[in-house]
Order: C-alpha cells, then sequence, then structure tokens
C-alpha cells in the first residue's frame, strides 16, 4: 500500500516536469526494473559468439554427432596406424642396408688376401656374406648350429666361394688343427653367447688363427641404443654385447692388436672390429691327437702373415 502511494507521487511529479500537455503514464516500479534487467540480458547475449543461430535440439545433435563418429573414426585409427608402420619398415631397411654395407666393407679390406688354398671360418651370418669373400681365392667354414647346409653350399658356389658347413657350436672348432686359419669372421653371434662360452669362443679363434691374421667381429652393442631399438633395430629379438667384453678382447694375451669403433650409434650399435692374434700365443689346451698332428705339420713351414693388412 505505501509503495502504492509513492510511485503515484512519483509519477504525478515525474509527469509535471514533462513538456505541456505531454503525460507519463504512471508504471509499477518493480515491472519497470523486471523489463529493464531482461532487456539488458537480451542485449548480452546477442554479442556472445554464435548468437542468432537457430535451436538444435538434443535429439538432432546426438545424430549428429554420431553420424560425424562413424564417418571419420576409421579414418582416424587406420591412416596414422599406416604412416607409422611405414616409417618403422623404411627405418629397419636403412638400418639393415647400413649395417650389410658395413660388413661388406670389413670383409673386403681385413680378410688377407692370401692366394689360393686360404681359409676362412665364418661363424655366423648367412649365405650374403659369401659375397663379400674374394673369389676363387679361398675355402670358407661356416660354423653353426642351425646353418642350412644345403641352402650355404648352394650359395658358396654361385658366389664362386667354396664353402663348407659345419653344424656344430661355434664354441668347438676340433675340427680344425693349431694355426691354419688365415681369419675368423664373427658375426653377430659371440654376443648370443653366456660370458663362459664367448671366452671359450674367443680361445678357439685364437688357437685356429696363424699368427699374425686377424679376428674381425661385427656385433650388436648393449649400450647406446635407441628406445625403438627393439622394433626396428636389425639386432631386435638378440642378446647385446656389454661393453665391458670388448675391453676385456683388447686387454687378451691372445691378441697382439685389438681395435673397434661403435657403428650406428644411438640407433642400433654394433661394435665393428678387428683383433690380431698375438705372434708369441701359445693355446691353453689342444684338440685331441688328430688336430696336433695337423697343427705340428702346420707349424713345419713359417706361417703366413698379415704384413700390412690394417692400412
Amino acid at each position: 500500500m505505501l509503495q502504492n502511494k509513492v510511485s503515484s507521487a512519483y509519477g504525478q511529479r515525474h509527469a509535471a516536469t514533462t513538456a505541456p500537455g505531454q503525460l507519463v503514464p504512471v508504471r509499477n516500479s518493480s515491472r519497470v526494473c523486471q523489463q529493464h534487467a531482461r532487456r539488458q540480458q537480451t542485449a548480452a547475449c546477442s554479442a556472445l559468439p554464435g548468437a542468432g543461430m537457430p535451436a538444435v535440439s538434443s535429439a538432432q545433435l546426438m545424430h549428429d554427432l554420431a553420424a560425424l563418429d562413424t564417418a571419420v573414426s576409421p579414418a582416424m585409427v587406420i591412416l596414422p596406424g599406416v604412416a607409422i608402420l611405414a616409417g618403422a619398415a623404411a627405418l629397419k631397411f636403412y638400418l639393415y642396408s647400413q649395417l650389410e654395407y658395413i660388413t661388406a666393407a670389413m670383409l673386403t679390406k681385413y680378410v688377407p688376401q692370401a692366394g689360393k688354398g686360404a681359409t676362412v671360418i665364418q661363424l655366423g651370418g648367412g649365405t650374403r656374406e659369401l659375397y663379400y669373400y674374394p673369389k676363387n681365392t679361398m675355402t670358407v667354414i661356416n660354423v653353426g648350429e642351425n646353418v642350412n647346409k644345403g641352402l650355404m653350399e648352394q650359395a658358396g658356389v654361385t658366389a664362386a666361394v667354396p664353402t663348407i658347413v659345419k653344424q656344430q657350436p661355434i664354441t668347438d672348432l676340433s675340427f680344425q688343427p693349431d694355426a691354419s686359419v688365415d681369419a675368423v669372421v664373427a658375426l653377430g653371434v659371440i654376443s648370443q653367447l653366456s660370458a663362459q662360452q664367448r671366452q671359450q669362443c674367443l680361445e678357439e679363434a685364437a688357437r685356429v688363427l696363424k699368427p699374425g691374421m686377424p679376428l674381425v667381429f661385427v656385433e650388436p652393442v648393449l649400450e647406446g641404443g635407441s628406445p625403438l631399438r627393439g622394433l626396428v633395430g636389425v639386432s631386435a629379438g638378440k642378446q647385446a654385447l656389454p661393453s665391458a667384453e670388448l675391453q676385456a678382447l683388447q686387454e687378451s694375451s691372445a691378441f697382439s692388436y685389438s681395435q673397434f669403433d661403435v657403428a650406428l650409434q644411438g640407433q642400433d650399435p654394433h661394435a665393428v672390429g678387428v683383433a690380431v692374434k698375438s705372434e708369441n700365443y701359445q693355446p691353453s689346451r689342444q684338440r685331441g691327437d688328430r688336430g696336433d698332428a695337423a697343427a705340428k705339420k702346420s707349424r713345419s713351414k713359417p706361417p703366413k702373415t698379415a704384413k700390412g693388412f690394417l692400412q
């Protein structure tokens, strides 16, 4: 009641202040405030992004989202997956090609071309390495428990490199007499042995090598690999050689010279090196009567050495 009286008085006084003949209708103040607030809300909403767009029902919105998901999801999943697989395959091929190039360079440079009658023992590896040896100048004895005899011998014929296969552990070279081999080549197999087996393998390699002749090796190294090494590395799924083992090889009395470098560092690191048998090395044990007799016959003549083969 009091509010109505105040409003009437305010309206009458306001009407008196207007121009003559012009009256302002008296209104309820609460209604005026509400209308003014609504006008302000409408003005504020019209300034927002997307104002003026037609309203969309929730059912229509859910239908549009479902259609969008059906149309885009397969492409969003398949295309990135294909790109990742293609990239991984390309990187694996690159690392494989680089390692093959390095292996070919090592065999070409460090396996001495000792002429007809030369003998090389290859530990591990496959048929492709046979094409890196000098043609018609040596016999390659490939040793390994899982070597495919027929395939290796056929590849030797194609590569013009006489090949003999020995399906037995690489830690046992008892078929070969002391100081009778011009080179021993180890390709990714020493690292797959236990510490004790590695020692036996190196002792056997030193025993059968002629003094001054090389042990050439390409072996995966444990340290310095990429996080993706297990997926794209050439040595994926294989053991790797600790660097301490390579240091021990350099300090071995069986070899007068040992040097190695690490290739593919940061990706799929491999130790690439050569160790030369000492002129004064004597094996700690003999390999049977047959081996002793053959070794004495071999030592009756001065052994050929690989002088200058490191240049």
